[in-house]
């Protein structure tokens, strides 16, 4: 656990964390020539690196925060994100990814943890085939606690009486939600809007957001069940995704994050 003194009066918190998990590569070099057989760079090979992605990610953000992790996912192996940069101006050359969708979907019956045991539920549905509309709709009527929802699904009825993140595109591309729902929307440098409120974002330079989204709904989490009010929450998931996006690869929140956003 990660703790300072303005941390001390938040409790550890039980959190079931139910989602898709990926293996991020990153794989670093130097472009100093263009092919001669096709207009495109030649990367002389320096350096990689593997960390865990998407809701593997959110996993890693939760425990920084001193929070208990059930995690329910699948094999990240289903799922590999290989990225290529160029490490002298960091810029992306070019991303694979191999596989879609997860080999198993989960049903009530994969459920067997008692649900009364955490203070809350996290989502981090990348909408590859893990949880299911009738999976998500019978733990949210089952669990008398708070859900968060981070998806990317365009019909979130599932998901009812929630507090969901979605991204500004998928926000355009949303067809259904449930109205007892709360709906976050993050908007990148314009931060965020919730009940008709905007959230401003800190101006920084921007490096990679690869995994803000994880960080954002990590520490919505854990202040909002912790008790701290909405708003307040999605001030300092803003200030402390702001703070991933200065760094390159999926970000991991750290004791000096805490100490000065929290």
């Amino acid at each position: 656990m990660i703790e300072s003194e303005s941390t001390q009066q938040l409790k550890p918190l039980n959190i079931l964390l139910i989602g898709e998990s990926c293996q991020d590569e990153y794989h670093y070099g130097e472009c100093n020539r263009i092919s001669p057989e096709a207009p495109v760079p030649i990367m002389d090979y320096s350096w990689g690196s593997v960390c865990p992605g998407m809701a593997a990610n959110v996993e890693r953000n939760l425990l920084a925060l001193g929070c208990n992790v059930t995690f329910i996912s699948n094999d990240p192996d289903d799922l590999i994100k290989i990225r290529y940069l160029d490490k002298r101006s960091g810029h992306q050359l070019l991303r694979v990814d191999k596989g879609d969708k997860v080999k198993k979907a989960l049903t009530i019956w994969d459920f067997l943890e008692d649900s009364i045991q955490y203070d809350a539920i996290v989502f981090s549905d990348y909408d590859k085939g893990l949880i299911t509309h009738q999976f998500a709709s019978s733990i949210c009527k089952d669990f008398d606690g708070l859900v968060f929802v981070d998806s990317k699904k365009t019909d979130l009825t599932c998901y009812k009486n929630a507090i969901i993140k979605i991204n500004e595109f998928e926000d355009q591309a949303l067809l259904e939600v449930d109205d007892e729902s709360e709906i976050i929307v993050t908007r990148g440098k314009d931060g965020a809007t919730w009940n008709s409120r905007v959230f401003p974002a800190p101006k920084v330079d921007v490096h990679d957001v690869t995994g803000a989204g994880d960080v954002f709904i990590s520490t919505l989490t854990y202040l909002h069940a912790n008790g701290k009010d909405l708003p307040f929450s999605i001030d300092k998931a803003i200030q402390m995704a702001t703070r991933s996006v200065q760094h390159r690869g999926t970000y991991q929140i750290q004791k000096w994050d805490i100490e000065e956003v929290l």
